[in-house]
């Protein structure tokens, strides 16, 4: 396993930080020679497990300087490949206008689909909202991070992700309070049909075992929440559509499908409710009933 270690008074403080960054990638960025005429000789009388091997490392580096609106930035490059290194959070100032405008959407202030298009003028900025319209806040930070590696600092990629997701929220809340009642209706009525109407009859005549039954009856259970997950999707995906509009690249609109959020969270919550609520009815009425429930009824009221 090899380690390697460097006169640390021979380098710039700002050289060594990178350095101590790279470890081993270091290889990368420089050109290094073995001293071939003092390679050490091991006495092989002396145990232990290591041998160095010293070399003579070639790092170029240069200062550099840039201007972006009458501002000087310093930088450094470092290394063969020219890394940009040290370099200065400035795109943390070129976005305050797009950063307010985002927060604004994010608390729900003014038009908020028109905040998030005012934001978005700013490349980091939509991107961070396409990002947290199509996945999680934690998958949309490493993304956009993964795409601005420095000039800004992750707790501020963070807030634009966290903001972005809050304001996309914002726009789809009523869509999806509409689509939640509507997906409670759907699922109810999927399992009235289920266990009321003849269509578990018909299912479990194909069914000769417990275990094809019980996965029936599962697989009927889990139909009905995605039922509702969808109507709070649907509902909530016009308004969606309308806050990109102008953002997302022609033929690409179906990619972004509205989060379900807390409404989601609600209808797993209220799917096995409805599910045992209309078993029971279908008990209640003379119909016949899975075997785990008469064995759940069973151990509740015998013990």
């Amino acid at each position: 396993m090899p380690e390697f270690d460097y006169d640390k008074t021979a380098v710039e403080n700002r050289i060594g930080t990178v350095i101590d960054q790279l470890g081993p990638k270091l290889i990368d960025h420089a050109t290094n020679k073995p001293i071939i005429s003092v390679l050490e000789k091991k006495d092989p009388n002396e145990k232990r497990d290591f041998i160095m091997i010293p070399y003579h490392v070639r790092l170029p580096y240069g200062e550099i300087g840039f201007t972006i609106h009458k501002s000087m930035y310093n930088a450094m490059i470092f290394g063969n490949k020219c890394k940009l290194v040290h370099v200065p959070n400035f795109i943390e100032t070129l976005i305050l206008s797009g950063q307010a405008h985002l927060r604004e959407a994010a608390e729900n202030r003014g038009n908020v689909a028109d905040n998030i298009k005012k934001a978005a003028q700013y490349r980091i900025i939509k991107e961070a909202v396409l990002a947290s319209a199509m996945m999680s806040p934690r998958l949309a930070i490493k993304k956009t991070r993964q795409a601005y590696p420095m000039a800004i600092t992750m707790d501020s990629i963070q807030t634009l992700v966290i903001d972005a997701d809050t304001a996309l929220k914002n726009i789809t809340r009523k869509p999806r309070q509409l689509g939640f009642a509507i997906g409670i209706v759907c699922m109810a009525a999927f399992y009235a049909a289920y266990f009321l109407g003849p269509y578990r009859q018909m299912g479990i005549g194909f069914a000769d075992t417990f275990a094809l039954r019980a996965g029936l009856d599962a697989s009927t259970a889990i139909t009905g929440f995605y039922l509702g997950l969808f109507s709070i999707q649907i509902a909530g995906w016009k308004a969606l559509r309308n806050a990109l509009k102008g953002l997302v690249p022609a033929g690409q609109e179906k990619k972004f499908t509205p989060k379900a959020g807390k409404s989601g969270e609600y209808i797993l919550f209220l799917m096995p409710i409805l599910f045992l609520a209309f078993t029971e009815c279908a008990r209640q009425m003379g119909q016949s009933v899975p075997e785990w429930y008469s064995a759940l009824l069973t151990i509740i009221f015998n013990g």
